[in-house]
């Protein structure tokens, strides 16, 4: 199954700006998979809050952290 994750998409955004239906419109779509819960846990895990910067994340993940992520998703 890693395979099928090579290049994944991560779709953020804010409270109220429309998320909800687009994620219902690509949950339509047969070639797309989704975790189909929100993932903040997995996020706060690698990207903790800042108290200062909040959910700010300023700089690209290095690939270890990436590769984390994805085997959070996995699980």
């Amino acid at each position: 199954m890693k395979q099928n994750l090579h290049r994944p998409i991560f779709i953020i955004g804010c409270n109220r700006s429309g998320t909800a239906l687009l994620f219902r419109n690509l949950s339509e779509h047969l070639d797309l998979w989704s975790l189909y819960v929100e993932a903040q846990p997995t996020f706060h895990s690698r990207f903790p809050v800042d108290p200062e910067l909040g959910e700010r994340v300023l700089a690209p993940a290095d690939p270890a952290l990436v590769d984390g992520i994805r085997e959070d998703f996995y699980r």
